[in-house]
């Protein structure tokens, strides 16, 4: 049920970039877990720092988590992943994986099936205004564990009743069905690049993320430690901070909160 050596990871995935191979030198694939982000830090017990750059791939999550304490509905035929990653950069700066994650699957994404993806801060992939991946980071013990789970071979009809509004799938916006371990391995290459560059200087690349942030001057709404923001977006920092125009011409920056797309009338 799982293939941990770096020799399987290649015959599964093809030939990575030494810099990916080297970085991700164990993959473990299951068919059905509660959480891949728990089978990742159930590696960091055991393993210990041995576990740094553990990917764990799952066909199913019975118990697959987003932000805020919500589900996230993981039928078979979606892409399940966790990656348990060392937190070497200062602790504040780590929150911005988040955005490198979505950078890269974006990336991958379109590099894999021509489908145009965006990125709404701070974790998610968008086709228009549906969800096609998550993003969720979880911490423990100076390791860091991002897991995305992408709607891949499903319909969207097939998902939780409570997300048809709102998401989408590969399948459903192709009419076909994508190959999991080519998205999987091209997601892996330009992580591993992305990380690389981050670790030697914690900032995030402002203009990679922008090609997919195409949101700058449109409304958002941010809600935060109960109170309501809805301004228009200025830009992302270099620490990841969502920008927003404030009335008086000053700038709000966002580093947490729950952030709405307001449509345009």
């Amino acid at each position: 049920m799982s293939m941990p050596t770096a020799a399987g990871t290649l015959r599964r995935l093809g030939e990575l970039s030494p810099e990916a191979a080297s970085r991700f030198t164990s993959l473990v694939f299951l068919d059905r877990v509660v959480s891949t982000n728990d089978v990742a830090f159930s590696h960091l017990e055991q393993r210990g720092s041995e576990a740094d750059g553990t990917v764990v791939v799952a066909r199913e999550q019975s118990g697959g988590r987003g932000r805020m304490g919500r589900s996230w509905s993981s039928p078979s035929g979606n892409l399940h992943l966790s990656v348990l990653r060392r937190i070497v950069e200062p602790p504040d700066k780590c929150a911005m994986v988040s955005l490198l994650s979505g950078i890269a699957m974006a990336e991958a994404v379109i590099a894999v099936t021509g489908v145009k993806v965006t990125l709404k801060w701070p974790n998610d992939l968008l086709v228009g205004d549906l969800k096609l991946a998550g993003i969720l980071l979880e911490g423990r013990d100076g390791f860091q564990v991002v897991g995305i789970g992408v709607n891949v071979n499903v319909h969207c009809r097939d998902l939780a009743p409570e997300v048809h509004a709102t998401a989408t799938t590969l399948l459903d916006q192709r009419g076909r069905h994508t190959d999991h371990e080519e998205l999987l391995a091209v997601f892996l290459e330009r992580f591993a690049g992305l990380e690389a560059a981050f670790v030697e200087a914690p900032t995030l690349p402002r203009e990679r993320y922008l090609r997919y942030f195409p949101f700058v001057g449109q409304p958002v709404r941010v809600q935060r430690h109960g109170q309501e923001v809805v301004a228009p977006v200025a830009g992302i920092g270099a620490d990841g901070a969502l920008l927003l125009a404030g009335d008086g011409g000053e700038t709000m920056r966002i580093t947490t909160g729950e952030v709405t797309h307001v449509r345009r009338a």
